[in-house]
């Protein structure tokens, strides 16, 4: 963890193609958006990971 944690993207693969079924609907995010104020760079970030320099770098506006 001491390697990737906020540093590069981890995949956790599972073999049951379902385990992670129910946990997070679309229309969870759906509510999530229509009942709460989100504001873009306060609350939602615009991050890309870069794989040439394993780096994460934030898009938002300033």
């Amino acid at each position: 963890m001491k390697k990737t944690w906020q540093r590069e993207p981890l995949l956790v693969q599972r073999k049951q193609s379902t385990y992670y079924n129910g946990l997070f609907s679309t229309g969870d995010i759906d509510d999530i958006l229509r009942d709460n104020t989100l504001e873009y760079g306060e609350n939602i970030d615009l991050t890309f990971y870069n794989p040439t320099t394993f780096k994460k770098e934030r898009h938002n506006q300033e």
